[in-house]
């Protein structure tokens, strides 16, 4: 699942292949390399993004950046490696369990600072969802 409505259907089906494929890259010791970017935009505009990986709905895995630090594509790559192998809470994940985990892309919105007078003033601004 990919949660941003800016990113269409085919975009974040293509991002969620690319995230498997990075993770059985890395199970096979592979270097992980795309030759053919279809989605330019992917490759060039820069987002925070979180990968969230589950298994039977409980979590395995959490890696982001709150920050526009990657492209889309870098950031989907590298947070998805770093959820499957290098969250300290979990264990890395293995060959035989990778078909039952679920990859869930979480691409932020451009930050936007918010002026406040008060605490009261911060928490009334703050929109939920």
């Amino acid at each position: 699942m990919v949660a941003m409505s800016f990113i269409s259907e085919k975009e974040g089906n293509f991002l969620l292949n690319i995230a498997r494929l990075a993770i059985k890259a890395k199970l096979n010791k592979e270097s992980f390399n795309l030759y053919k970017m279809p989605y330019k935009r992917l490759d060039d505009e820069k987002r925070g993004l979180f990968v969230t990986l589950t298994e039977n709905n409980e979590l395995r895995g959490c890696i982001g950046n709150l920050e526009p630090i990657y492209t889309i594509y870098q950031a989907v790559i590298k947070n998805t490696v770093a959820a499957a192998f290098n969250d300290t809470r979990f264990r890395a994940v293995k060959r035989d369990e990778l078909e039952m985990i679920e990859i869930e892309l979480s691409i932020l919105s451009q930050l936007e600072r918010v002026e406040f007078t008060s605490k009261e003033d911060l928490l009334d601004r703050i929109i939920e969802g």
